[in-house]
């Protein structure tokens, strides 16, 4: 019989850490799960740590594979996923013990598509924690999500796949997979889902560790993350399109966050982040017509105003239309 739930760890030159990583998911108090790792090309001795688990559990399964990114290794993790559900584990993350557990009986006991906990913010160098669970305070209080526009704010507010439980038939269903080749590659993967999934339920309880020091983290490219945020935007909205998801609520929330990331002025511009922001503005000017009003009009005149304008200009009028 497949396992109740697939553990997906993408791996990539984490030697330091991913011993407390794996260790974390062998001792979880939920037992029916498997353990996908993916090696991404490691070039340090993540694999060797990896195979070393894998000889005396055999509920590991390791795939190995020349580098690609970690949005392509999350695509191919939810591919070779065999579980009833899935939850991603950074492997520089961790896990409370009972996390499996906790987010799959609500998950049964509910018939929920998708299962939220909170998480903890650790800090390596001066070995203190931040309770993450502000947003789901401001968003949600104590109700799960129904209405358009607040599965959008809740999958916006929790844009991190992991800390997670899925139903994994949701993503095959509806073919759903993260951008690849582009950082922040959560956010698409994130906001499909919860227009997707029948029903999302959040545990008041804190079932992961995001290790926000990490010096290999992805998340210290901040200018290229910047431009692959505004990548993931265009994306969705494409998608939604596409999808048929045309609520008028979700382009408006769409091209809200688009203009007011425009606000900062990325000057000067190299020539893929100049064709990224002529995308941007191509994204607003198609989509416009579809929003809310009176965002409708804003966010068209917004782009026939910025239409070949310099950073400074866009910032400008994204602050004054904002």
């Amino acid at each position: 019989m497949p396992p109740r739930i697939s553990v997906l760890v993408p791996v990539y030159n984490v030697e330091k850490y991913l011993e407390q990583c794996l260790k974390s998911i062998q001792a979880q108090t939920f037992v029916d799960f498997e353990l996908v790792a993916i090696n991404d090309g490691s070039t340090d001795q993540s694999l060797q740590i990896l195979q070393s688990y894998a000889k005396t559990d055999q509920r590991i399964r390791i795939i190995s594979q020349k580098n690609e990114g970690l949005a392509c290794v999350r695509n191919r993790l939810l591919e070779e996923a065999k579980g009833e559900y899935f939850i991603f584990v950074d492997s520089d993350d961790w896990i409370s013990m009972d996390c499996l557990q906790v987010l799959y009986e609500r998950a049964v006991s509910t018939n929920a598509d998708i299962v939220q906990g909170w998480y903890k913010e650790y800090d390596e160098y001066s070995n203190s924690y931040k309770n993450c669970d502000e947003l789901y305070r401001l968003y949600h209080g104590h109700k799960p999500p129904t209405s358009v526009k607040e599965r959008f704010e809740a999958g916006r507010s929790y844009l991190q796949v992991w800390g997670r439980l899925t139903r994994l038939s949701v993503v095959a269903t509806h073919n759903l997979h993260c951008l690849p080749h582009k950082l922040a590659e959560d956010t698409s993967l994130s906001l499909l889902l919860y227009q997707y999934a029948n029903k999302i339920e959040f545990v008041e309880q804190y079932v992961a560790f995001y290790r926000r020091s990490n010096a290999t983290s992805l998340t210290v490219q901040t200018r290229k993350m910047a431009f692959d945020i505004f990548a993931q935007w265009c994306y969705v909205t494409g998608e939604f399109y596409k999808r048929h998801l045309n609520s008028a609520v979700l382009y408006s929330c769409l091209l809200h966050l688009i203009l007011r990331h425009c606000m900062t002025d990325y000057c000067p511009l190299n020539d893929t982040e100049r064709a990224q922001m002529e995308e941007v503005i191509e994204v607003v000017n198609k989509y416009a017509c579809f929003c809310t009003w009176p965002r409708r009009w804003k966010y068209g005149l917004f782009a026939w105003l910025v239409r070949g304008k310099s950073p400074t200009k866009i910032s400008f009028w994204a602050k004054l239309l904002h």
